[in-house]
């Protein structure tokens, strides 16, 4: 529902969905684009923290990344 939502909102933006270990494919992705710009799923813990793909793209890519609530 939020991914439609955002298409709805955003539709000139090109979007990519993927499932499973995602953070190399989103490296290699990002190889043809000057920023990332990631939206990290909601933990139910109460401590913010990035989840492991999140952390993964900003401590081993080379790209500026922009983390969106």
């Amino acid at each position: 529902q939020k991914v439609r939502n955002f298409r709805k909102k955003y539709p000139n933006l090109k979007t990519k969905s993927s499932l499973g270990p995602v953070a190399d494919r989103i490296q290699d992705f990002a190889k043809k684009y000057d920023l990332i710009a990631l939206s990290p799923r909601k933990h139910r813990n109460l401590a913010p923290y990035f989840g492991s793909v999140t952390t993964k793209v900003i401590r081993s890519g080379d790209k500026p990344v922009l983390v969106l609530p």
